[in-house]
Formats: C-alpha cells, sequence, structure tokens
C-alpha cells in the first residue's frame, strides 16, 4: 500500500487528509479494518520513542527537500503564517519536535471518532475496472504493471 497526503496545507483548519491507493490484490474491506485498527491501536497505547523519532525525521526530511528548491522556498516564506514571522524557516519545526507520544494519543482519542474521521475506500468506476483487469492477470504481470502505474 502506498499512502500520500494531499497537498493541502489545512492545519489552522484542522482537517487532515490522507489519500491510500491499495495495491490490486488488497481487499478494501481489509484495508478499511487496518486502518480503524491503526486508529484504536493509538488511541489505547502511546507511540514508542522510536516510532516518534521516526515520524519527526520523516516530517523534517519533507521539509528540508521542500527547502532545497528556491521556487519552494519561496513559496513558504511568501506564505509564512503569522505565528511564524519571526522564525519563517524552524517554527514550524520547533513545534513538531515539540510533540509527545501523549499529545498524540491525546489528540487520537479526542478526534479518530466516528464524528471527525471518514473512511472512503469506495475508487471511480476506472479504477475498479482497472483493479479488476489486475487482479485478473497473471501476479508477476499485475505487479509490474501496478508498480509502472503507481
Amino acid at each position: 500500500m502506498l499512502s500520500y497526503s494531499l497537498p493541502f496545507e489545512l492545519e489552522n483548519h484542522g482537517i487532515a487528509n490522507i489519500v491510500l491507493v491499495p495495491r490490486a490484490r488488497t481487499s478494501l474491506d481489509d484495508l478499511t479494518q487496518k486502518v480503524l485498527g491503526l486508529v484504536a491501536q493509538t488511541q489505547q497505547d502511546a507511540l514508542d520513542e522510536t516510532s516518534l523519532c521516526t515520524l519527526k525525521q520523516v516530517w523534517l526530511n519533507n521539509r528540508l527537500e521542500q527547502l532545497s528548491d528556491t521556487q519552494t522556498l519561496a513559496t513558504l516564506l511568501s506564505a509564512t503564517p503569522a505565528q511564524d514571522t519571526d522564525h519563517p524557516l524552524t517554527a514550524q519545526w520547533q513545534r513538531v519536535n515539540a510533540v509527545t507520544a501523549e499529545d498524540i494519543q491525546r489528540v487520537a482519542k479526542q478526534y479518530f471518532n466516528q464524528d471527525y474521521v471518514r473512511i472512503d475506500l469506495l475508487p471511480p468506476w476506472y479504477i475498479r475496472w482497472s483493479k479488476t483487469l489486475l487482479e485478473w492477470l497473471p501476479s508477476d504481470m499485475s505487479d509490474s504493471l501496478e508498480d509502472a502505474i503507481l
């Protein structure tokens, strides 16, 4: 499974979007159960330090990659939120770095529930048709085609 976050900066709106792209032979029902299981696990158990450090490192690597391109850097600097004007390049990292495992667990308990989480795993017709075709083909052929598409 591949996952992509949508390119919208909605942190000030309280909205998070995650797009999951399941492999051809992955059941959408199984994927829904796995996602809900991960949410429940996050609510019950705090992340271990290694996982928390890994998440922070992924965020930092993505941010540094954005800063390596002058066009993206200019865009980020021009769109700096008012709260970050004193430290436009490091303020977000300081907030991310201050997050604790308990913070993640608290937010998961408060917001990752039936009122706030919506999982839609109903692909459009052309994806359903492609998925059916890939499932019908031999595994090695469908896997290579799928890798090329993704």
